[in-house]
Order: C-alpha cells, then structure tokens, then sequence
C-alpha cells in the first residue's frame, strides 16, 4: 500500500469519526440525578438534577396544598361528614365526580356523639374518662378535613397536670406546616415544626379511604420503629377506620380512629427526622416496584 492510499484512508476515518460522535454521545449520555430533598439525604426519591437555590415552590415546579382547618364533629350525623368529606375530596388532588367515602373507613361512625378533642391533646392521657376529652375541635377532623394528607400523624401526650400550659399546646395537634406537591415526580410533601421525642404513629385514614391501601417507608431519618416487622421491613396494607370506641371511657363512647398499629408506631432519636413512604393502590410484587404515588413528611 503506497503512502498515498493510507493517507486517504486516515482521512476518511477522520470524516467518519467526526460525523458520527455527537450520536455516540447521546446514545451513552449518563443521566445525573439529585435527592428530592437535599437537607435530609437518607428521604429521598431519584428525579433528574434541578438546582433549587433561591427558587419559590412555583419556579421547582411544586403546587402549594392548602392545610384545612379542624372542625367539631360533635354535633353532626355520619350523613353530614359524608357530605364534608366529598366537599374537601373535591377541592384536593384526589377529585372524581364519583367519589363515595369508604364505609369501611367511616360507615362506622356515629350520628351526634362525641368525638376525642384536641384542646388537651398535649395531656390526652390525663383527661380520659372526664368532659376534657372531648372538648375543642375533633381530633379526626385533621385528616377528614384534608384528604390530601395520605399519611397523617399523631401524637404521645406529656404526663403534666390538665391545667399546665403545655396540655393545650397546638403543636400536639400534628398538622404540617407546610404542603406541597410535585406532579412531576407524584410526590406530597408534608412538613411539620416539631421537636418532641416521645412516642408517635403514622395514620391511614385517607390513603385507606382513597384507595391507597398498600405502603412501604423506603427511607428514614432519625426514626425508630417499635417493632419489628414494621411498615419499613416490608410492604404494609393499612387497616384504619373510624368507629364509635370506649377508650375515651366518657359517657356511650367517643368516635375515634382505630384500630392501634404497632407497625406504624416509632419515635424519633434526634432532628430533623423524615420519612419517604412509597403507596400503591394495588399490592405491589415487593417493595421495590415504582410507587402510585409518593408521600413525604418532614419534622424540622
């Protein structure tokens, strides 16, 4: 081969090379991905990298949920929740013009009686059995009033006198501080000012009543279950619902959520703490499969 022809041969390789890298380059292109939520590395679920410094909720692309306020179901027949259930199902990400409330979640509620009360939450435990437990707002109006809530929180009680300043602290309400949601990762975001240390569960209500039966915690943050196995060991069906029950031990009974889980009981061993909890409507194969929607709570 003379020195001509392989001086052809080089520039055509050159030519080829050149015409056929940027190809070559997208088809092996690597994706870069970033936590969801970079303050708490261990809660978090894969999206394509986004810088969110200085950016509002808008510009990240999130929707601002609105936190609903509690109400006192005291005086109100089951009809009536129906129908305050549909309105606020209606007004959240949840809507369909043929929602009915679930009656294995509320068909057991009680027309007019009382319900547990949040005024004394931050000593629940000290009023059972008297008028105090049931006085305020309704402690299940949280998450009836918010269906947007998929997994709501509650709350252990101080063992202080009834009368202290601490029984009537709101924070023992557990409502987030702030709600939001990403449609383009299918994520709510709940977060909540807190600091307490004591015991705490995760309720189903709505992600039972919304047909979001089935639940994994694919990651924490300084959280500990109280047993083993629990809803972060395996996949978890709920099995919330509202009746009229005696541990109020005042008068007939009170409506309240039941029944106790201890697979969704844990405590907190430092802050900020979080959950990343995966749902699905359906039982998935394991708790590795891509979840219906993706639920968030924060403690900070």
């Amino acid at each position: 081969m003379n020195a001509k022809s392989v001086f052809f041969r080089v520039v055509c390789y050159i030519l080829i090379v050149t015409a056929i890298s940027p190809v070559l380059g997208l088809m092996f292109k690597k994706q870069s991905y970033s936590p969801l939520i970079t303050k708490y590395e261990e809660a978090y679920i894969p999206i394509y990298e986004e810088k969110s410094e200085n950016k509002s909720s808008l510009e990240m692309g999130l929707i601002n949920l609105v936190v609903n306020p509690v109400a006192d179901y005291k005086s109100m027949t089951k009809q009536d929740i129906y129908e305050l259930r549909k309105k606020y199902v209606a007004e959240s990400l949840f809507k369909k013009n043929d929602y009915v409330p679930s009656e294995y979640v509320f068909g057991q509620i009680a027309d007019k009686a009382p319900w547990y009360g949040l005024d004394y939450s931050g000593c629940i435990s000290r009023v059972i059995g008297t008028k105090k437990v049931v006085q305020g707002p309704s402690e299940e109006s949280r998450f009836v009033n918010n269906p947007n809530m998929l997994v709501g929180v509650i709350s252990g009680s101080q063992n202080i006198e009834p009368d202290s300043a601490g029984c009537f602290d709101e924070k023992y309400w557990v409502i987030p501080s702030s709600f939001t949601y990403n449609p383009k990762i299918k994520t709510i975001t709940a977060k909540y000012s807190w600091k307490y240390l004591g015991p705490m569960a995760l309720v189903g209500i709505n992600a039972k009543d919304l047909g979001y039966d089935y639940a994994f915690v694919s990651a924490v943050k300084n959280v500990n279950f109280k047993s083993v196995p629990n809803i972060s060991t395996a996949v978890y069906q709920f099995r919330d619902f509202i009746h009229l029950g005696g541990t109020c031990r005042y008068k007939n009974g009170c409506n309240n959520a039941s029944p106790y889980q201890s697979e969704l009981a844990y405590s907190f061993s430092d802050f900020p703490a979080s959950f990343t909890i995966k749902l699905w409507k359906n039982k998935p194969k394991d708790k590795n499969s891509l979840a219906d929607i993706n639920y968030v709570i924060i403690f900070e």
